[in-house]
């Protein structure tokens, strides 16, 4: 029985139209598909990251929350218009699904953004790269039962983020623990938000532009009241007036982002979550150097050491996730034979 490459091997049905933006990549061979996936997560979402560290180097600018609901906005305006465009009128979802995902979107990202008032980028992409440790507490509440090397990775994951901590402490780095707990904060949100897609979810085939539009949209709704309630609202008309560099640099950050979120939920709808997850980690890693070039910080052994942790514990996870898919795959063609 010949075995098949994960980027030989789309997961979609061969008669499913698949677009990025108006690409269609139901077109391509699947090589095509996959690299045209992967340098847009990759070339999207560095510039994203870009522009997401340099809108908090701006003086005055601690309005992570109005950013997340800038960013709400802007994803559920350009996947609106893409829909129609599409001629995609009809919710396949349930609103229920998508009003749940929308409340931990906004904990995720919001308090992410909010946490870069504290904390500098470095800081909030290790944390946010930790979303094991989010899922295997939210899944301890399910008394949900973990394997050796889940505990492992679990174990790298808190060591790196402890070394994280440390170092910037002691390099007087931008840092405050009420940014950590704020990512903290962010990662459990995180966590429920993985289960929350999994379990209301699973099996429900929505186009990619639908679970794009609706969780966005209901968040948007809901970050304007968050916005108002931490007077994060009012005060910005003003603000922007004074530097307008700031409302452009917000803009295309949201742009970025809208097309990096298309290319990873298309790498993931074609290939597999493993595959895109094992993008995404280098995606990070590239994020974290770009940080510290084009960012001059102190860079010392210690963010070193955490950096490998961290990464070495997501390693661990994708790994044995891929197992455990390539052993159940195993057993399904047994059981067909």
């Amino acid at each position: 029985m010949s075995q098949h490459n994960p980027t030989t091997s789309p997961r979609h049905k061969s008669e499913e139209e698949v677009f990025l933006l108006s690409l269609p990549l139901h077109k391509y061979s699947p090589i095509l598909q996959f690299s045209i996936c992967t340098v847009g997560v990759v070339v999207f979402y560095l510039v994203y990251a870009y522009l997401q560290e340099l809108v908090f180097t701006y003086e005055g600018f601690h309005y992570g929350f109005f950013l997340t609901f800038f960013q709400f906005c802007g994803y559920a305006t350009l996947a609106g218009i893409h829909r129609v465009m599409r001629g995609e009128t009809k919710r396949q979802g349930s609103v229920k699904a998508y009003v749940i995902l929308s409340f931990v979107m906004i904990a995720g990202m919001g308090l992410a953004n909010q946490a870069l008032v504290y904390v500098n980028y470095p800081t909030q992409v290790l944390f946010k790269n930790c979303k094991l440790l989010s899922l295997m507490l939210v899944g301890l509440l399910y008394r949900k039962r973990y394997g050796l090397m889940e505990c492992i990775s679990a174990v790298l994951l808190i060591s790196g983020l402890v070394a994280l901590s440390w170092a910037n402490m002691k390099t007087s780095l931008k840092f405050n623990p009420l940014g950590t707990f704020l990512l903290v904060g962010a990662l459990l949100a995180d966590g429920v938000s993985g289960n929350v897609q999994e379990n209301l979810l699973q099996g429900v085939q929505v186009p990619v532009l639908e679970t794009i539009f609706y969780p966005y949209l209901f968040g948007a709704v809901n970050l304007l009241l968050v916005c108002l309630f931490t007077g994060q609202l009012l005060p910005l008309p003003e603000y922007l007036f004074h530097n307008p560099q700031v409302f452009w640099i917000m803009v295309i950050f949201s742009v970025f982002g809208y097309v990096g979120v298309q290319c990873f939920l298309i790498l993931m709808k074609l290939f597999g979550a493993v595959t895109a997850i094992i993008i995404g980690c280098w995606r990070k890693v590239m994020t974290l150097l770009l940080s510290f070039l084009l960012f001059p910080k102190p860079f010392t052994t210690m963010h070193f050491v955490s950096i490998v942790l961290v990464f070495t514990g997501v390693s661990i996870d994708v790994w044995q996730k891929n197992m455990k898919k390539r052993k159940k795959k195993a057993k399904d063609e047994e059981h067909i034979v």
